[in-house]
C-alpha cells in the first residue's frame, strides 16, 4: 500500500503500557492517520500480533470500529497505522463534563454496542472496554463513536482457546476474568459476556460521571475495588436522576454470574436501549423527557447481517495479507534493524517522518491506540 518515507509524523496523541500514538500524515493523500510505535523487540509480542490481525479482520466491518490502514517497520519501531479520529476520547467528553445527559449517552452507548456486536460476530473479544478506547470522529455532526486499542483483544476462533488471561483495566474488568487464575486446566471465561460487562461499566460512567465500584472515600483503593467488582456491589452517586429503564438496563449487566447476564441480543432489546415506551425517558429531564429515541437504521440493523453486507463486498484492494502482517512481526521480534527511524514526532507542530524498512514483497498496515 505505502513506500518509503510516506508519513509525516506530527504530535503525540497519547501513550500507553506498551506504545505511543502520534498523529501523522499520509504524504501520498495527505490524510492524516494515528500511528501507533510499539517498540521493535520483546514488546512486539503475541498481543501486538493479535491486535494488527484482530484490527485488520475487522477493518471496514462496522463504522464503530477503528479502521485498520496498514503495518510497516522502522528500525527501532513497529508502526501500526489507523483512522484517526479528531474528537479525541470519550473520557475527555465526559470529563470536561461531568456526565452525559442520558439521551446523549445513550446515542454514544448504542453505537459502541453496535461496535462490539460486529466485533463478536467477526469471532474477536475486545477485553479491554473503557471510555478512554473508544474515540470520537467529529467529522460527523454529531460525532461517532469508534472502539480502538485491540493490544487486548482475542480472537474466538478455533486456533485460538478460551480467554483465559487476567487482563482489562481495574474499574471496567468482570468478576469471572478475577476468578480466573490463568494456570493450565483452566476453563477460561467467555470474552463476550466479559465484554458485556464492561459495556455496563461504560453505560454507568456515561449516565454518573463515576466508576459504579469506586469507594467515593477511597477511589484508588483497588483490593476494594475487586471486593465491589466480585460483589457486584454498586449504587448511582445520592441525588443522581437516572431513568428507571437505564437502571434497570445497568443492573441487568452488572451481574456477577455471566450467565445470569444480559447477552448482548437481550441488551439490543432492553427498552431503554431500543428508546420505547418509558424507558425512552431521561432521568434528568433532558432531551424531550419521556419522547421515543428510535434507532437509528445503522444501529437497527443486527450484527450478523451488517457483517454478512460487508463481507459480501469486494475485497479492499492493496490490503495486507495475514502472512505479510505476520512476516513484518517476526521481522520486528528480532530487534531494531537498519536505517534512520522515526525523527522528530514530539510536541506541538513539527513533524518527524518515518522511513520505512520493508519485508520483501509485504505492504504495510495497522491500527490501534496506546495502552
Amino acid at each position: 500500500m505505502g513506500g518509503q518515507d510516506d508519513y509525516e509524523i506530527g504530535r503525540e496523541l497519547g501513550r500507553g503500557n506498551f506504545g505511543r500514538t502520534h498523529l501523522a500524515r499520509h504524504l501520498p493523500t495527505g490524510a492524516l492517520v494515528a500511528v501507533k510505535t510499539i517498540e521493535r523487540g520483546e514488546r512486539c509480542d503475541r498481543n501486538a500480533e493479535r491486535e494488527c490481525l484482530n484490527q485488520r479482520a475487522l477493518s471496514g466491518l462496522s463504522p464503530f470500529v477503528v479502521s485498520f490502514r496498514e503495518i510497516f517497520l522502522t528500525p527501532t519501531h513497529l508502526c501500526i497505522a489507523m483512522e484517526f479520529c479528531s474528537g479525541g476520547e470519550v473520557f475527555a467528553r465526559v470529563a470536561r463534563s461531568g456526565r452525559l445527559p442520558e439521551r446523549e449517552a445513550r446515542r454514544l452507548w448504542r453505537q459502541l454496542v453496535a461496535g462490539v456486536g460486529a466485533c463478536h460476530e467477526q469471532g474477536v473479544c475486545h477485553r479491554d472496554l473503557k471510555l478512554e478506547n473508544a474515540l470520537l470522529d467529529d467529522s460527523a455532526d454529531p460525532p461517532t463513536l469508534k472502539i480502538a486499542d485491540f493490544g487486548y483483544s482475542k480472537s474466538l476462533a478455533a486456533a485460538e482457546s478460551d480467554p483465559r488471561s487476567r487482563v482489562g483495566t481495574p474499574a471496567y474488568i468482570a468478576p469471572e476474568i478475577l476468578h480466573c487464575s490463568g494456570r493450565p486446566g483452566d476453563e477460561g471465561y467467555d470474552g463476550r459476556a466479559a465484554d458485556v460487562w464492561s459495556l455496563g461499566v461504560f453505560l454507568f460512567v456515561l449516565v454518573a460521571g463515576c466508576y459504579p465500584f469506586e469507594d467515593p472515600g477511597r477511589p484508588r483503593d483497588v483490593v476494594e475495588v475487586v471486593r465491589r467488582i466480585l460483589a457486584a456491589r454498586y449504587a448511582f452517586p445520592p441525588g443522581l436522576r437516572v431513568s428507571p429503564g437505564c437502571a434497570d438496563l445497568v443492573a441487568r449487566i452488572l451481574v456477577a454470574d455471566p450467565r445470569r447476564r444480559l447477552s448482548l441480543a437481550a441488551v439490543r432489546a432492553h427498552p431503554w436501549f431500543l428508546g420505547v415506551g418509558t424507558a425512552a425517558g431521561d432521568g434528568d429531564g433532558a432531551g424531550g423527557g419521556g419522547a421515543a429515541d428510535p434507532l437509528p437504521p445503522e444501529i437497527a440493523e443486527e450484527p450478523r447481517a451488517a457483517v454478512a453486507r460487508h463481507l459480501a463486498r469486494p475485497p479492499v484492494q492493496g490490503m495486507q495479507t495475514e502472512e505479510e502482517i505476520r512476516a513484518l512481526l517476526a521481522e520486528a521480534r528480532r530487534g531494531p534493524g537498519r536505517g534512520v527511524g522515526v525523527e522528530g514526532g514530539g510536541g506541538g507542530g513539527g513533524g518527524g517522518r518515518v522511513v520505512v524498512a520493508r519485508a520483501s514483497s509485504a505492504g504495510a498496515g495497522g491500527g490501534g491506540g496506546g495502552k
